[in-house]
């Protein structure tokens, strides 16, 4: 074992300069090997917060498409009554066009359309009326 060591330690010193710039060298390769490692661990956390922070803003569109469309929805329904109320109306006013019809051709058969001018109010009695203006309104 002891030849072997003395074997050894002669050949470091006849091949000195040899040794070391191999271990310049190997130090040299493992230096770029950690800073080309250590970037590209860099870019894959970049990545990976790129990726994170787009899957948090999808989150972030879906939840308000999600509620866009449940509005959407609350308004089609509030449209929806609004129309059925819309059409209850014009049902209503188509009634009321029809007896108000028919009340003018009934007054103008008995005579009474166009009906008469009131007689002017006095601004200070505008409240009271006499027995002669309460007989004219009826």
């Amino acid at each position: 074992m002891k030849k072997l060591w003395n074997k050894g330690w002669n050949f470091l010193l006849k091949h000195n300069i040899t040794v070391c710039a191999c271990l310049i060298l190997t130090c040299i390769y493992f230096s770029f090997t950690i800073v080309n490692d250590v970037e590209h661990a860099k870019k894959q956390l970049g990545f990976l917060k790129d990726n994170i922070t787009l899957e948090v803003e999808l989150k972030e569109a879906i939840r308000v498409l999600e509620d866009q469309s449940e509005l959407i929805e609350f308004q089609s329904e509030i449209l929806g009554s609004q129309r059925k109320a819309l059409e209850t109306q014009e049902g209503a006013i188509i009634q009321q066009d029809n007896i108000l019809r028919k009340l003018v051709e009934y007054l103008k058969s008995i005579g009474h359309w166009p009906p008469k001018p009131l007689p002017p109010v006095d601004p200070s009695k505008w409240i009271s009326y006499d027995e002669k203006e309460i007989s004219y309104i009826r």
